[in-house]
């Protein structure tokens, strides 16, 4: 029997629509019965489900590469510190502007103030403790220019959710120096460490390969939008 539709809470009450995760036996259980936004994420290797998702109204927005790590500890060398109080907004700040390929900004029907909005409201959850373990910040000065947030996966491993730099500072090594101190925190030999991102992101690729990160798996990620 095809699975049900999960909705999520959260990203519904950020976009002010409903938003649901389907697994790939559902897709062609979806209707189009007002505003609502699927996402379906399939392996890239499963060609024929990703073909038959297609054939149900779904577009691939993103191909998501999962990288992992194990071992030793990086040097640090950055000033990065968990993120302050007195750091939040300016950090909110970061979070809406800095962002080019998350999913939500591939998506040709997601204006991109809405997903803006959405890499906003994720930092928020972590300032305000909703989410996540740890928010690690970077800064010149006083002047916040970069985050990380961690969270926990259920088997342990610690995973980077969410890295993002100044639009006006990249290109400097802050993005480095931030993953290199979520290394030096959460490295003990044997945690695996985590981190996703987009196919389209070669900079952040290259970056965590050259930190000691390694392809684990891909996968392409689909919306669906009804109602719109």
């Amino acid at each position: 029997m095809p699975s049900d539709p999960q909705r999520d809470h959260w990203l519904s009450d950020v976009l002010g629509f409903d938003v649901y995760w389907v697994k790939p036996d559902a897709a062609a259980q979806v209707r189009d019965t007002g505003r609502a936004l699927y996402t379906c994420k399939v392996p890239a290797e499963d060609v024929v489900t990703g073909a038959a998702l297609a054939e149900a109204g779904f577009r691939v927005v993103d191909v998501n590469v999962t990288l992992e790590r194990r071992g030793d500890v990086c040097a640090s060398g950055a000033p990065v510190a968990p993120a302050t109080a007195s750091q939040h907004e300016a950090l909110l700040e970061i979070a809406g502007s800095c962002f080019r390929y998350s999913r939500f900004h591939l998506d040709p029907l997601i204006p991109r103030e809405v997903a803006d909005r959405v890499k906003r409201e994720w930092v928020r959850s972590y300032v305000e403790g909703r989410r996540g373990i740890e928010l690690l910040a970077s800064a010149d000065g006083q002047r916040p220019n970069g985050f990380l947030a961690v969270l926990e996966a259920p088997d342990g491993a610690r995973v980077i959710d969410l890295v993002g730099v100044a639009p006006d500072t990249q290109r400097q090594g802050i993005g480095k120096a931030l993953v290199v101190e979520f290394v030096r925190r959460h490295a003990d030999g044997a945690r695996t460490l985590r981190v996703g991102t987009q196919a389209a992101n070669i900079p952040s690729l290259r970056l965590y390969e050259k930190l000691g990160f390694r392809t684990v798996s891909a996968a392409f990620v689909l919306h669906r939008h009804t109602g719109a």
